[in-house]
């Protein structure tokens, strides 16, 4: 009789940890529609117009090159194999975000002990930002991937082929998100401390060209019109420069990004994820101290210099999202495994459990995420859709707050709204051939409500349209949260000064 081969605990344990994290990812992945961030449509988009040769939208909408061009790369062979079909466009980030914690892991058993780093990676792997939004196509799960894994190779890039597949993997994480700028540059300080100025420089040239030639390309497209990466990254410089204003940039970055997201506690007081995030923070700062103090290790180095960077960069960012949070997981806590462990690994009973402690709040919102997924509904407003594609011609034009997700699923073109709309605003949208506008009311509970869109933007459009005779309706989905005007036929304006509905910005 053929015995079975043993089968270690550990292994056992983690291959059960794997099957139910693949299943929350999975399950939460369904509430995410393609469409439902709206950036994630035009990365689509963008695919699919490179398959015909070109980097643009269709109908003239947009600027594409506001866009990076790394993940519309990457999507390009699930756009030539599967069409729009939402689960292969979602395998790009799931398959990434499958990686991460290996990769976490991995990195982390460098220089950690077995308990340590999977402690690291389960924390990485069952945070629920990373869950919640891994099923989003955007470039944020694979630029994580992708980063951890540069980190963890750098210091053996020797040989002239590792040294240009390094290069030329970290000129693609610039070109996936613009973080890469701060992992290259510490990148190339990893190189400099090992192989010298010289190779480091040649590094960074190589790194920094493809973007540089992609902002140089943009700039020569659109002209001023452009609002590119180092434009608004300017503006938002200028806007955080009171240290007033900045200070409390800083608390709410600690309070939303590390204390909610990090530690999976939204509904908490403010002053106790500020607190977390703090703590957290200095438990990093002092785990890479130890790992830096006990033996010359380039990737401690780069792990502890690029959380910094990251982190110094968002503090020059003036928005706040969960999403920003994607870059610094594992780092924070490998870091913080690292100063925790010469306490906890002689005594693996207490680590287990502050492991479980702090898994707690996560898995409870990963467990609340995968239920809205398993009752989610499936398509982007399914209905609204539906009689679009009935209703409006081929060559017909919309108009949408959401113009890329309606193109792409409605299959019409669209163009974005004023967020101040008036008659001269309407007069350019007929001007362009747009007949139908259509209207966004956010849902109770709304995830991903546009954080640049008011909360009443959509009832004061309708009720503009409506109260002035624009417009008539002509669909309207309540479970959807949508409205469809057909604009009726330009008017001489009789009042003397331009009817404006202002309706303040915020984002």
């Amino acid at each position: 009789m053929t015995r079975l081969p043993r089968v270690r605990p550990a292994a056992a344990g983690a291959a059960a940890a794997a099957a139910v994290l693949a299943a929350l990812y999975l399950l939460a992945a369904r509430r995410l529609p393609v469409g439902v961030l709206n950036d994630d449509a035009a990365n689509v988009l963008l695919a699919r117009a490179l398959l015909h040769g070109r980097f643009a939208f269709p109908g003239g909408l947009g600027l594409p090159f506001q866009f990076l061009p790394g993940l519309p790369l990457l999507l390009v062979p699930a756009v030539l194999f599967g069409g729009l079909r939402p689960w292969l466009l979602r395998a790009v980030p799931l398959a990434a975000g499958a990686l991460t914690p290996w990769l976490t892991w991995r990195l982390a058993r460098r220089r950690l002990g077995p308990g340590a780093s999977a402690a690291a990676a389960l924390l990485t792997a069952a945070n629920p930002v990373l869950l919640g939004l891994g099923g989003l196509v955007m470039p944020y799960a694979p630029y994580l991937a992708l980063s951890l894994w540069l980190v963890d190779f750098a210091p053996d890039a020797e040989s002239p082929r590792a040294f240009a597949l390094l290069t030329a993997a970290a000129a693609f994480a610039i070109l996936l998100r613009p973080h890469g700028v701060v992992l290259a540059a510490v990148l190339a300080l990893v190189l400099w401390r090992r192989f010298g100025a010289r190779r480091a420089a040649l590094f960074l040239t190589g790194a920094a060209l493809p973007s540089a030639l992609w902002l140089l390309a943009g700039r020569l497209a659109a002209g001023p019109a452009i609002s590119d990466y180092p434009s608004v990254w300017r503006q938002n410089v200028a806007v955080l420069g009171d240290p007033l204003v900045q200070f409390r940039h800083a608390v709410d970055l600690l309070d939303r990004l590390l204390g909610a997201g990090l530690f999976g506690l939204p509904g908490a007081p403010t002053a106790l994820r500020a607190s977390l995030a703090l703590l957290v923070l200095l438990a990093a700062a002092a785990g890479a101290r130890r790992l830096l103090r006990r033996d010359e290790d380039p990737r401690a180095f780069a792990a502890a210099a690029y959380l910094a960077g990251v982190l110094l960069l968002h503090l020059t960012w003036r928005w706040v999202s969960l999403r920003y949070l994607f870059p610094l997981v594992p780092f924070v806590w490998i870091l913080a495994a690292a100063a925790a462990e010469p306490r906890l690994s002689p005594r693996p009973a207490a680590g287990a459990a502050l492991t479980a402690l702090l898994l707690a709040a996560p898995l409870r919102l990963d467990l609340f995420l995968a239920r809205r997924g398993r009752d989610a509904r499936p398509g982007y407003e399914p209905r609204t859709v539906a009689w679009i594609r009935a209703n409006v011609p081929p060559d017909g034009r919309l108009s949408s707050v959401g113009a890329y997700a309606l193109a792409l699923n409605a299959g019409r073109a669209c163009e974005p709204q004023d967020l101040h709309p008036d008659r001269e605003w309407l007069s350019r949208m007929r001007a362009k051939g747009v007949r139908w506008v259509h209207v966004r009311v956010p849902l109770p509970g709304d995830e991903f409500a546009p954080a640049d869109v008011p909360p009443n933007f959509g009832t004061a459009l309708a009720a503009w349209l409506t109260e002035n005779k624009l417009a008539d309706e002509v669909f309207a989905a309540p479970d959807e949260g949508t409205m469809i005007f057909r604009l009726k036929d330009e008017t001489p304006d009789r009042t003397t000064k331009t009817q404006r509905r202002e309706v303040p910005a915020r984002r």
